[in-house]
Formats: structure tokens, sequence, C-alpha cells
């Protein structure tokens, strides 16, 4: 989907959320309707990408309203679609957020590996704190 995704598409889909849930069905509802109106798989994938953009925003101000914190730290395999990584990042600074993420360990699999062997070298007594 990130490699198909019209980059000018500013319209995304809806996710709800109600009761510290999100709401999916509503997500495929709209994506269904667009497939039937024969709308093009880049607005679609491009929609999707806007829907999952704008829920992250909601979270972490949902999350900051509770907590105060205004850091959010992006992490995991989601985070591999450089389409998001590069939409949300501005996106959460310009709200205010303090934005960690992946920039010198890879993202999922390498950077599990890298805090593998950074624990294992801590429990030995190789690194100190």
């Amino acid at each position: 989907l990130e490699s198909i995704a019209d980059p000018n598409e500013s319209k995304a889909y809806d996710l709800p959320i109600e009761s510290e849930s999100i709401l999916l069905k509503p997500l495929f509802t709209q994506i269904l309707q667009d497939l039937h109106l024969e709308e093009s798989k880049a607005v679609i994938s491009a929609k999707f990408h806007n829907a999952i953009l704008n829920l992250s925003l909601k979270v972490c101000q949902l999350l900051q309203k509770e907590s105060g914190i205004k850091t959010v730290a992006i992490s995991g395999g989601v985070w591999q679609n450089k389409l998001l990584i590069s939409k949300v990042i501005p996106v959460l600074e310009k709200a205010g957020f303090n934005v960690l993420w992946h920039h010198q360990i890879p993202t999922n699999d390498g950077g599990v590996a890298a805090g593998q062997l950074l624990t294992a070298l801590y429990q030995t007594g190789m690194i100190k704190d």
C-alpha cells in the first residue's frame, strides 16, 4: 500500500475512537464504498495512510491530555513504512510533541536484535549504567 499511495491525496478515512477502542468497521465500510465507486487504488491507499496518521495524532493527544507527557516514541515494525514515518513526525512535532524514533538502529527485527545484544552485555557486566 505504501508504494502505490497518491502523495498528493489529503483526504482520510475516519477511524473513530470510542470507549478507548479504535472502531475498525467504519474504516472497512469506507474502503468498500470507495472500491464500489471505482476509486483508484492510489487514492484508497493514501486515504488509509492518512487515517493512520490522523489516528496516531488523536491517540497521542488523548494520552497527553491524561498524562501531561509530550514525548512520543515511535517504535515497531509499522514505522518501517517510510510514507507514514515521513508524515507522522512533522504532524506530531507541529502539535507540540517531542518525537523520538529509530534513525540509528533499524526498526523491527534489527532493533530487537540490538536490544537483545545490549541486554546481554549489561547482564554480563560488559557494559555499565
